[in-house]
């Protein structure tokens, strides 16, 4: 009898259940999300409507004259049935686009970073020698790469408001997993991979067998890591700049920022009494600066 309601159930353009109790309101929800694999939306506006709100995948409350039991059990709360349309045509979109940018944007500056660390130690024959400086891993998803990817997940916008309302076709992406498809996510992986390839074998020969300062000295390792871990910030936040639709101050004050406060990471390395002391003074120099942007601003370039 189920599988002959459902299969009747999914050949009608809308099916009306009339007089139904909150019990049988969660099973046919529960019956159509388990039977045809789709997301389910359920909105509801009084106690009898829990059931189904919480055996939904997204349940939407509105509050009202019935009291306040289905917004206190749904997922989503709006004062008023009308606004449902920009709740699904505008912010719906808008956060469908966010949130697979920002995990696809997530593989690829992770798969970069650690992907020069594997291509560094292959290239020491696995000794076991760090790449970077412990701070450097620390900080890097922390404070060099972390704010602009919370910008564009709270602030980007392909599209207004209004053409959301006005092309409600636009709201098919998410209903067809246009932008988190797997062949998406591999070509996010792959960006990456290409991006450290490129910093890692760039680095490494432009930086091989010269003298670094004027006192004669070649690059060592801590000079290599730290030109290396540069470039990888002015990478991905030049990718991010890449991937935003709608740029907002506060994107602007993130992105460049963040390479900004890499550079002040870098000097501030100086107060650490290590082998890094005359590193921060070198690796700031003008025409270190110089090599890094150029090569940052040629990666992008080269993987577009």
């Amino acid at each position: 009898m189920k599988s002959m309601f459902l299969d009747l159930a999914i050949s009608c353009a809308s099916v009306i259940c009339c007089r139904s109790s909150p019990k049988q309101k969660a099973l046919v929800t529960r019956l159509v999300k388990s039977g045809t694999g789709k997301t389910t939306l359920a909105i509801g506006d009084g106690a009898n409507d829990v059931g189904m709100l919480q055996e939904a995948d997204i349940g939407v409350g509105i509050s009202g004259v019935e009291g306040m039991q289905a917004v206190m059990s749904s997922d989503i709360a709006i004062a008023q049935f009308r606004y449902l349309e920009r709740l699904l045509l505008v912010h719906g979109h808008w956060c469908y686009r966010r949130i697979s940018s920002m995990i696809c944007y997530f593989f690829y500056k992770n798969i970069t970073f650690g992907l020069t660390l594997f291509l560094y130690e292959a290239s020491t024959s696995f000794s076991g020698q760090p790449a970077y400086n412990d701070w450097f891993l620390s900080l890097y998803s922390i404070l060099f790469s972390s704010f602009p990817v919370v910008a564009m997940g709270v602030f980007d916008q392909d599209v207004s408001a209004r053409l959301c309302l006005k092309f409600p076709l636009l709201y098919q992406e998410g209903v067809q997993n246009v932008l988190f498809s797997w062949r998406r996510i591999l070509g996010w992986m792959f960006n990456g991979l290409i991006s450290a390839v490129i910093i890692f074998f760039f680095c490494m020969n432009a930086l091989e067998a010269h003298a670094f300062n004027q006192d004669g000295k070649t690059a060592g390792r801590d000079i290599l890591g730290a030109t290396m871990y540069t470039c990888i910030v002015w990478v991905v936040n030049l990718q991010m700049a890449l991937a935003i639709s709608y740029f907002t101050l506060i994107q602007h004050l993130f992105i460049w920022g963040s390479i900004a406060l890499c550079g002040l990471g870098t000097r501030a390395a100086q107060m650490i009494p290590n082998n890094v002391t005359w590193c921060g003074r070198d690796l700031l120099r003008p025409t270190t600066v110089g090599f890094t942007a150029r090569l940052a601003a040629r990666t992008n370039f080269i993987r577009r």
